[in-house]
Parts: C-alpha cells; structure tokens; sequence
C-alpha cells in the first residue's frame, strides 16, 4: 500500500511518472482535502487518480477535512467506522510519498493559497513559530511541531506514525522553502532509524546558497528541479521547466527514458 500526501509539488510529480501496473497495489489518501470554501475534490482527486491510472491501483480516499474547526469534532470522527477504516490502512502502509509545504513559496503551497487556513490561523502560526508542514502537519524549522495549537485539529498522519512507514519518499522544490523542508529533515520523517540529522551548510555557488548534506551525499540546483529522494538517500533530479533546451540533470535512480520523467 502506499500512502500519498496530496499538495503543490505532488501534483506535479504525478504528471512526470512512468506509468507501470502493480498488481494488487492501493493509494491511500494520508491527509483530508476538505475546507470551508472548496471540497478539495479536483486538486486531491487528480493526484490520487493520477498515481491510480500510473500504476493500475485501487483508490482509499479520506473524506474529511484538512483540519477541523474543532478538536471536539475531530475526536468524534475518528471514533466513525468508516474513518477509522482508512486510519487502520494508514498505519499499515509499505510506502508513503509527501512534499514538504512552505508559508513562502516561488510557487504557493495549495494548503496555504486555496482557503485551508483564515488570516488568525496564519497570525497564531506565525506567534508559534511555524515555518510549513508534512502532510498539513505544522512544522517550525527545528522540527518540532507537537506543541502547535492547530495541530490538534489537523487530519493529516502525524510524524510519529509517518516515520513508522518502512519507506519514505519525499519530494521538495524552490530555495524559498529551505527553512521548512530543512525542519522536515530534522523531523526525522526522511532519515532511516540510527542517521545523523541531515543540517544546511552554506556555501558558494549553489542556488539555495548552499546545500542540504546527509552522510555526506548532497543535493543542490533547487530552483529549476524536483528532489526525488528515498529514505536511503538515492536521489534524482527532475528538470519540470518549461524550457525544452533545458538539460535533464540526472542522479543515481533517475529516468533515461526522457527529460523530465520520473521511473515508478
């Protein structure tokens, strides 16, 4: 089973995967689309389809919202059958594929742009210190997050239960959100069981002014590309411009069977 986490940079991930049928393979929403002004169904919908059609897999969807007005509701829902049927399939996945989202942003983390959160969601956010998210799980740049209030109404799987999963692929893009995506790392939600934390070195020359390290491997050139990296740290860029002359920049677990696509 594999859980996804729908969002900005997923979105296009999904439209630059090879297709390949698995059989007996199930995607399973880890985080409610819902909000007050949109039902979240096209932009949730298109991702899990997407990744369905790529791989011939049957669809879980998780029909609440991405966070509710009330802890009160929230702890009410998890008690319905129906939604702890999907909770139950969340916590046995083999697989979980996420973004990582920023309050700043090149392009707009959906979460942030499309009426999830009102402007007293983002003031307390910002007197929490909070920097962006994991599966529209409230992160700050040190990787703590249990301690932020909205994070007791969020439906999204928690990080604790996300690090259980036995493979994890994160996928990140733009400098902007360094601060969030470098939270994430610290978080623990990419790193095997036993790895020294991954930190940001600064340096010359490197679009993010810098480079993020792991067990000395390192990623850099963000700006133009998508990060596809696995828990045990092999990477892929993928070049998603829209320049056609543009170079595909190509690492260890990369496509050859064009510029821009990623091999289920």
């Amino acid at each position: 089973m594999i859980g996804v986490v729908w969002g900005t940079t997923l979105s296009t991930v999904v439209r630059h995967i090879d297709g390949r049928p698995l059989k007996g393979t199930t995607i399973v929403q880890l985080n409610g689309g819902a909000n007050a002004r949109d039902p979240g169904t096209a932009h949730v919908g298109s991702i899990l389809e997407g990744l369905s059609a790529a791989f011939d897999a049957a669809v879980v969807h998780f029909p609440v919202p991405a966070f509710f007005d009330f802890v009160e509701t929230k702890e009410a829902m998890w008690q319905e059958r129906s939604v702890k049927h999907v909770l139950e399939m969340q916590h046995r996945l083999d697989l979980a594929i996420f973004g990582v989202g920023s309050f700043n942003s090149s392009i707009p983390s959906h979460v942030y742009s499309a009426g999830y959160l009102d402007e007293e969601d983002m003031a307390q956010l910002a007197r929490d210190g909070a920097v962006g998210d994991v599966c529209t799980v409230m992160l700050r740049e040190d990787g703590t997050w249990e301690d932020i209030a909205l994070n007791s109404r969020a439906t999204g799987l928690a990080p604790r239960d996300l690090r259980r999963i036995p493979k994890r692929i994160c996928v990140a893009s733009d400098p902007v959100r360094a601060p969030a995506v470098l939270g994430a790392l610290r978080l623990g939600v990419g790193d095997r069981p036993g790895d020294r934390r991954p930190e940001l070195h600064r340096g010359p020359g490197a679009d993010v002014g810098g480079s993020l390290t792991s067990e000395n491997r390192w990623v850099r050139g963000w700006s133009a590309r998508l990060v596809w990296t696995t828990m045990d740290f092999h990477l892929a860029e993928i070049d998603v411009t829209s320049d056609p002359s543009a170079p595909a920049s190509r690492g260890c677990g990369s496509s050859d069977r064009g510029e821009g696509r990623i091999a289920a």
